[in-house]
């Protein structure tokens, strides 16, 4: 048994990982420097956005895009357009990241926190319905880490209760459910921040096949602008008339400038080219950790048959029949050398800004699956520029810990480590934060 890392055993690996950085390549590069270049960068002088917005409709399947700033702004945007205000009960799972909430809040609306399947991250369809009540106007799903949730049951409680189905897929572009793109079902929200599936550097898009959301969310993208007399959005309409001209403008709701820019539209859609190749870069690492992990005290994440993840993130689960508790398995893992740590690591009804909605709405006080996630799980690399060494070096340094975790003395000595030592030094061992 080989002596571990964080007790003075030689590391598994001592060179770093690489930085996770977007995946850009000449073709990107000549195609933001041709925007620049025409001088027209904005929404009202360039076609660009109007591009890349129809190519990302094509790809996901649906009539209408929007192109936005960020995926928080495709968020409030969807939720806005869709007619959800204050006093409005919006469901949502209480594991994901804050935006999702943040939008609802923004919106002066109250989210009803539901827990999740502790199998596959995402919000659990079996205890929704118990949650949903006269004030209910919405639920939010998240396809957390890129695993989509699947949609029929969420669906049928849509349609039963007359609700408005938000589709969180900030991780998840790119990934199929039921044989259809997510972002199709319901209204879909997308990022594309630095290290999402695709990136125009920041932004985001709306996906939907209502016209009547599609045209409200483009109105909330710019001020709530429109042609007094035709009522349609002042973005890329002209007035046609004298009369439209005299009337002027109106402003027919309240709107942000979430207009995205030619830049990064142009980025965007030089990406969305090889989205499926990028997904699949991540796939093939998250297989190798499926094939590769091979034991019952390790929880691999759980995929639906009807689903097709793209793994934005890869997230495992220790048990706690192993001995050695989630922490320490972790500080012992850094000290091997991975980049490992934890995603999302406390449930948001115990967030400062969100603990008095928890206690407001929720039937429980507390989400047990939610809290078992948080406790157990430990985010692994997985992204496009890793190698077979570097994701087979973290498999050896996995299995490193499970072997020693067989020996009580030296479960002891780590845990005792790690309890009394809480700032052991991480630094040395990541090229940038996880």
């Amino acid at each position: 048994m080989s002596k571990l890392a964080i007790l003075g055993g030689h590391p598994t690996r001592t060179e770093r990982f690489p930085i996770e950085t977007p995946q850009i390549n000449d073709e990107d590069i000549q195609s933001v420097l041709s925007a620049l270049q025409e001088r027209c960068l904005s929404i009202f002088s360039s076609s660009r956005i109007q591009e890349f917005e129809d190519a990302f409709a094509k790809y996901i399947g649906v009539k209408h895009a929007i192109a936005v700033t960020s995926g928080t702004a495709s968020l409030q945007a969807s939720l806005a357009a869709a007619g959800i205000s204050a006093g409005d009960h919006v469901i949502v799972p209480v594991y994901t990241y804050a935006a999702t909430v943040n939008a609802i809040l923004l919106q002066g609306a109250v989210p009803t926190f539901v827990d999740v399947d502790p199998s596959t991250f995402n919000l659990d369809p079996l205890l929704i319905e118990e949650h949903i009540s006269s004030k209910t106007k919405a639920i939010v799903i998240v396809d957390l880490f890129g695993n989509p949730m699947p949609r029929s049951e969420v669906l049928s409680l849509v349609n039963k209760h007359k609700l408005v189905l938000i589709e969180d897929c900030a991780q998840s572009t790119g990934a199929r459910i039921h044989g259809r793109q997510v972002g199709g079902f319901g209204i879909g929200c997308h990022s594309f921040g630095e290290i999402k599936n695709i990136t125009s550097a920041e932004g985001g898009m709306i996906t939907t096949n209502d016209d009547e959301i599609a045209r409200k969310a483009r109105l909330v993208r710019h001020s709530g602008e429109i042609w007094r007399k035709t009522h349609s959005t002042t973005i890329g309409q002209s007035p046609n008339l004298l009369v439209e001209m005299i009337e002027g403008i109106d402003y027919e709701m309240v709107g942000h400038n979430y207009r995205m820019n030619a830049l990064q539209a142009s980025l965007g859609r030089s990406q969305l080219k090889r989205i499926d190749q990028i997904n699949q870069q991540r796939r093939d690492i998250a297989s190798y950790y499926r094939n590769k992990i091979d034991s019952l005290l390790i929880e691999l994440p759980y995929i639906h048959p009807d689903a097709e993840p793209v793994f934005n993130r890869f997230v495992i689960k220790v048990s706690p029949r192993l001995g050695l508790s989630r922490n320490a398995f972790l500080a012992a893992l850094i000290q091997e050398g991975v980049p490992a740590g934890v995603y999302y690591p406390r449930p948001l009804n115990r967030a400062t800004v969100f603990a008095k909605y928890s206690s407001e709405l929720t039937h429980v006080p507390s989400f047990p699956n939610a809290e078992l996630v948080c406790n157990s799980q430990i985010l692994l690399p997985c992204y496009p520029g890793l190698s077979e060494s570097h994701i087979a070096d973290v498999v050896t340094a996995i299995n490193k810990i499970l072997d020693s975790a067989s020996d009580i003395e030296t479960v002891m000595e780590v845990e005792n480590l790690v309890q009394n030592a809480r700032a052991v030094y991480f630094g040395q061992f990541f090229s940038n934060p996880v």
